[in-house]
């Protein structure tokens, strides 16, 4: 038991060893265009067009916006994600989240222009009768 606590205080004490004379530094510029630029102007876009446009939040159009962020993540940080792809398509792994990238952006304008518009007018559909009814001014939220 002895010997197990001075082995751990001995690799403590390495480690503190280590550490002393390491700087901490701003890193390389694609782990802040990952971690920070890239999720901040996809909140940023997807709230001025919403804005623009008059549309409401949504889940679906906000999870492929999620989606698109990670491949931005892909591609400027290639190579920490290279080892998880087949040896095939190392090579290709840019063009390759491009393409995703692009597929995605259609299928946000498509859930914004055309899932969205038909979701809300069903739901003030069903909704027109149930507050006739009950005389609530409050049934739409948005």
């Amino acid at each position: 038991m002895l010997n197990q606590g001075i082995a751990i205080a001995a690799g403590r004490s390495r480690y503190r060893r280590q550490l002393t004379g390491v700087r901490l530094s701003m890193g390389h510029i694609s782990f802040w265009v990952a971690a920070i630029v890239a999720p901040f102007l996809s909140i940023v876009v997807n709230g001025v067009l919403r804005i623009c446009l008059g549309k409401p939040q949504s889940a679906a159009a906000d999870f492929i916006l999620t989606i698109i962020v990670f491949d931005v993540v892909v591609i400027s940080q290639s190579e920490d994600f290279k080892k998880f792809i087949m040896p095939a398509m190392r090579g290709d792994i840019g063009s390759i989240f491009a393409c995703l990238i692009l597929i995605n952006l259609c299928m946000w304008f498509v859930a914004i222009f055309k899932i969205e518009e038909k979701w809300i007018s069903f739901m003030i559909a069903r909704a027109a009768p149930i507050a006739l009814a009950s005389r609530d001014p409050y049934w739409v939220l948005w």
